[in-house]
């Protein structure tokens, strides 16, 4: 037996390229605002396999900073992932993806806003029923994915002089 070698690194030449076609559907499931992400891991090997995926959630401080919120490990087989605004994550959370291989990282994507994107419209069919001492104001929801807990409406009310 020989005099032992200087260590090598077996896959450092590795490089793992960001999920693409990232994309995000709002659902509405079990009255749960509900954001699908999806995506296409560019990282198949020969024998269609590839390292997992990592999602990192992100909340953007008032400095601009990001800060990391939660990290989750997503099987190689799957490119989809459910996160409900009930699970506690703030309306303005942003996530990013990337190849994970352990001790070897990819590239991880752009941040994408994980609910800021869905369109809040205005209530429809508002009605007035007022007296002389109290009004009573009724409006239907025309979000097109529908209700879902969280969901608020803010009245502004104004004086006329």
């Amino acid at each position: 037996r020989g005099p032992e070698s200087e260590p090598l690194d077996l896959f450092s030449e590795l490089d793992l390229d960001p999920p693409g076609d990232i994309s995000v559907t709002p659902e509405v499931v079990d009255e749960a605002l509900t954001a699908v992400i999806s995506w296409n891991n560019p990282n198949v090997f020969e024998d269609m396999t590839g390292p997992p995926v990592k999602i990192k959630l992100w909340d953007e401080t008032e400095e601009g900073e990001m800060e990391l919120i939660e990290e989750i490990i997503i099987p190689n087989d799957e490119n989809q992932i459910r996160i409900s605004l009930d699970e506690g994550y703030a309306w303005q959370t942003k996530f990013s993806l990337q190849a994970d291989f352990g001790s070897i990282h990819g590239i991880e994507s752009a941040y994408v806003d994980l609910f800021n994107h869905m369109q809040l419209t205005p209530p429809t069919n508002i009605t007035i029923t007022a007296n002389q001492s109290t009004s009573h104001v009724e409006w239907t929801h025309s979000l097109e994915h529908g209700q879902f807990h969280g969901l608020g409406t803010i009245l502004n009310i104004w004086m006329v002089d």
